[in-house]
């Protein structure tokens, strides 16, 4: 009997947290997201998988086709200073 491999956020899938990686942490509960954004993510975790991979395809090539500058430097450590914030929140012990 083949197991079903769990399914896995799209905010895990950023962070490449897996159930190889830590099977207790297979999602990203982030304050750091608007509440329209989380509803997005929750709408996309619940699509079927073939869904969700159009979906991603479609994200990645409007992305990469879309007119964007570089982020600066205090833009990037901010967002360093959150995610390492958060990951020093998790690590706490309950």
């Amino acid at each position: 009997m083949s197991r079903a491999a769990p399914r896995v956020s799209a905010k895990a899938l950023c962070l490449r947290i897996t159930d190889k990686l830590d099977a207790k942490n297979t999602t990203w509960d982030s304050d750091f997201v608007t509440q329209a954004t989380q509803k997005l993510l929750d709408e996309f975790e619940a699509l079927p998988d073939r869904d969700r991979s159009e979906l991603i395809a479609e994200l990645a090539r409007r992305v990469a086709l879309a007119p964007h500058d570089l982020p600066q430097d205090d833009d990037l450590v901010a967002a360093a200073d959150r995610l390492f914030t958060e990951l020093d929140r998790r690590e706490q012990p309950e």
